[in-house]
């Protein structure tokens, strides 16, 4: 029989290292392995259910959507603070930050949040808000949808893009993930506040188009890699997906969305 100590099992929680994803399929069919989220069930966890539930949205919204599970840590420029475990953590559409940087900077600070996630940025990498942004103090994890050779030296808004915005105070680090979905953006971080560490996810499905099979398969992929980290896993953004029916008979996106967020033990809050 093999045995190992406490120091040994502890040694091997990695986040650099990824597993193909058919070892973890099967790791997760014999039920060899849980997400962390879902090993909290046993322990309790402050939510509804027991289960962390990450920010997930279906429509653009003047305000930020703040993450239930993670009540808000103030400002590091506030006066007061509260509990250091934990985040805020705020997610907006906001369909172009070129000309909306001072808002983005006022939600931070009247919401008191530690980290803004923003999709439809409608940005460059080398966009003058990006880089004030990070002249201001600010971390910035940014994914910009890549330019048609066609457009490439014109003055027309790259649409798309997504991005995750941290104060001065948080560390942030973007997560890099090898893979490149067709149906829909994402930029994955790791945060860091005080003594409390996550990684988000956020994503943005155009919702120009209607959602396909392709895009619950892709979407499927990506959360099978980064539920595999040994911290907190957040999933915020814009899917286009409609989850509300109003007759008694399920829509196609409920029963696929929903058996992922089960499939990954993902709760889910729509706000």
């Amino acid at each position: 029989m093999i045995s190992y100590t406490s120091a040994e099992l502890h040694a091997l929680r990695r986040n650099d290292v990824t597993l193909p994803r058919a070892a973890r399929k099967s790791i997760f069919g014999y039920r060899l392995w849980q997400p962390r989220l879902a090993r909290k069930r046993r322990h309790g966890f402050a939510s509804r259910d027991g289960i962390p539930r990450p920010v997930t949205t279906t429509q653009s919204s003047a305000q930020p959507r703040q993450c239930t599970p993670l009540p808000s840590v103030a400002h590091p420029g506030t006066a007061s603070r509260r509990r250091s475990t934990a985040a805020g953590l705020g997610f907006l559409n906001i369909r172009s930050l070129l000309h909306k940087t001072d808002d983005v900077l006022e939600l931070l600070r009247d919401h008191s949040l530690d980290v803004l996630c923003v999709s439809e940025t409608w940005h460059d990498a080398d966009s003058v808000c990006i880089r004030l942004l990070r002249s201001e103090g600010y971390h910035v994890a940014e994914r910009s949808r890549p330019r048609p050779p066609s457009t490439v030296a014109s003055l027309v808004p790259n649409l798309g893009g997504v991005a995750v915005i941290a104060t001065a105070g948080t560390q942030l680090s973007a997560v890099a993930i090898d893979f490149l979905p067709a149906t829909f953006e994402f930029v994955c971080g790791r945060v860091v506040v005080n003594v409390y560490a996550c990684t988000i996810l956020t994503v943005y499905r155009p919702g120009s188009t209607s959602a396909q099979l392709a895009f619950f398969d892709e979407l499927s992929e990506l959360l099978d890699t980064v539920i595999t980290r040994s911290e907190p896993v957040y999933v915020v953004g814009d899917f286009n997906v409609r989850l509300i029916c109003y007759t008694p008979v399920l829509t196609t996106h409920e029963v696929y969305f929903g058996g992922l967020c089960h499939c990954a033990k993902f709760g889910e809050s729509v706000q």
